[in-house]
């Protein structure tokens, strides 16, 4: 119980040691000449005016000996005005500039910053604590290039402490040097997350609020996202850029650049593809992109409008897709095209036919053009004539075309063979051929809008 308590009273005097240890480094730091005897006030006094006379010239070279005695006298100054610690980091600074040995550049740094800490404790009241770290966050981080670790530290005190009311100055340099750290593995996702809000919070607030400098931290929250963006799909989820962009694709609907950014970042966050609004933009995308291959591939439309029962306006298309076509395949299988649909759609046979003739024409390996002659001949060989002869003669032109399309196009045999098979029973009869004169082998002229000459087989 003695020895109890004999720590409690150790404990208690460490504490108040320490104590009076640090106010006795705050009163020094704060000594102002208003408690000094008159002739020390008036030394003081008078290295202050002497050296405020310079700063105001800019002589910062005259001002700094006469500052150093003021400074050093009373840091404080006259307890209400902080000039001596001002005008102590804009000397300091001067030299910092100037200086090109790095030992005495870190040390010109280091006052700086010890004069910014200064000003703070003794004239850091009424949020003027908030724009002093502020401030010395903005040097540190564009004029003394202090490590990004320690101008860490102050900003986050100046934001814990300032809240909406740091300056907008900041916000582009933390939003910096927190894009840093974390790309550099010295930030977590979460405090990175954390830090990207509040910047984020404050400049929407002040964008708002502020009195007077609204386009100011606009144009400061402009630039804290561009350093900050990168670094967003490491740190925020499907959610995070699903409130971000739906807007500007609900600004912008038919600006495909806009939904197509939209879409693929969302769908690289992890967005289910089946969310109402990006099936939207996918189901968009492909109207778009199939308005584009209508206008652009002449042929596709064509097979559109047949597909969609429109013969004559897919025939008219085709002829377009021909004319735009500078390759003589292209060409053939559009031609083919149109005399499949004038054949088997328009019932236009000798228009089929030249179609055909056309496409096999163009492209000397192409078969298929035969066959489609084949069955228009096979087809209306019932009505060729006015009798079985001349319906024979049709089949025997037909017979032609199918052994004129596997020649021309070997891979066709065997269909083409399944249709010679089936119409060989449809030959000329032998007998009726006798009555008509007419020996095997000899030629005959297909009645009908045939018209071909056909060697006669029975």
């Amino acid at each position: 119980m003695k020895i109890m308590s004999q720590l409690f009273r150790f404990t208690l005097l460490a504490a108040a040691t320490l104590f009076m240890f640090n106010g006795a480094i705050a009163q020094n730091e704060c000594v102002n000449w208003t408690t000094f005897s008159p002739a020390d006030k008036d030394k003081a006094e008078d290295a202050h005016v002497v050296y405020r006379n310079f700063m105001k010239s800019e002589d910062y070279a005259a001002a700094f000996p006469k500052w150093q005695i003021a400074y050093d006298l009373a840091p404080a100054a006259d307890g209400e005005r902080p000039f001596h610690y001002a005008d102590g980091r804009t000397l300091y600074m001067d030299k910092f500039n100037k200086e090109t040995d790095e030992a005495k550049k870190q040390e010109y740094a280091d006052m700086v910053l010890k004069l910014y800490d200064q000003d703070i404790i003794c004239y850091g009241k009424d949020k003027r604590d908030v724009f002093l770290l502020g401030r010395k966050a903005f040097d540190m981080f564009y004029y003394l290039r202090s490590p990004y670790v320690d101008v860490l530290k102050v900003l986050e005190e100046n934001m814990e402490k300032g809240g909406n009311d740091v300056e907008y100055i900041v916000l582009e340099p933390y939003a910096t040097v927190v894009a840093y750290q974390f790309s550099d593995k010295q930030m977590e996702k979460e405090a990175a997350r954390a830090a990207y809000e509040k910047i984020m919070a404050v400049a929407d607030h002040n964008i708002a609020n502020h009195k007077t400098q609204k386009e100011e931290y606009k144009a400061a929250k402009e630039r804290a996202l561009a350093a900050l963006t990168p670094i967003e799909p490491f740190i925020f989820d499907c959610a995070f850029f699903y409130d971000k962009l739906v807007p500007e694709y609900q600004a912008n609907p038919n600006d495909r650049e806009t939904y197509l950014r939209v879409y693929t970042t969302l769908v690289q966050r992890g967005c289910d593809k089946e969310d109402p609004v990006l099936a939207e933009i996918a189901a968009k995308d492909r109207e778009f992109q199939m308005e584009e291959l209508r206008a652009n591939n002449k042929g596709y439309a064509a097979n559109e409008m047949y597909k969609n029962g429109d013969f004559t306006g897919a025939v008219a298309k085709y002829r377009e897709a021909i004319d735009e076509a500078t390759d003589p395949a292209e060409q053939a299988k559009h031609y083919f095209s149109i005399a499949s649909i004038q054949f088997r759609k328009l019932k236009s046979y000798g228009d089929a036919r030249e179609s055909a003739r056309k496409a096999a024409s163009l492209d000397s390996s192409f078969g298929k053009p035969y066959e489609l002659i084949g069955d228009m001949y096979a087809t209306t060989a019932r009505s060729c004539g006015n009798d079985a002869w001349g319906n024979s003669l049709a089949v025997l032109a037909a017979i032609d075309k199918y052994q004129t399309a596997k020649s021309v196009d070997p891979s066709l045999a065997g269909s083409v063979n399944k249709k010679i098979n089936n119409y060989a029973s449809s030959k000329p009869n032998q007998e009726t051929g006798f009555m008509m004169g007419v020996k095997n082998g000899q030629t005959a002229t297909v009645p009908c809008w045939i018209g071909e000459t056909v060697t006669v087989r029975y």
